[in-house]
């Protein structure tokens, strides 16, 4: 993946709401090949892929939306929380 868009927004309901720093989840994710995710599909937001990565020494589930560019390898997080195991 190349570029990971993160809102304003978004990054402050990681850090307000999950403890979760917007930078370190992108270093989870950019450049990073391979990570585990399963596809999931919501019904008002449409495609959307769930990745398992780890920020820190912690799991975390990423949401991820593909970019309307049409560009595979751009990217714009929903949300990133803890990982119940």
């Amino acid at each position: 993946m190349t570029t990971l868009h993160i809102s304003p927004r978004v990054a402050e309901k990681l850090e307000n709401d999950h403890g979760l720093d917007a930078d370190e989840v992108r270093a989870a994710i950019e450049g990073v090949g391979r990570l585990p995710y399963r596809a999931h599909v919501h019904p008002d937001r449409g495609w959307r892929a769930m990745v398992a990565t780890v920020v820190g020494n912690e799991p975390v589930r990423v949401v991820l939306y593909p970019s309307r560019s049409g560009n595979d390898e751009e990217w714009h997080l929903g949300s990133a929380y803890p990982d119940d195991p």
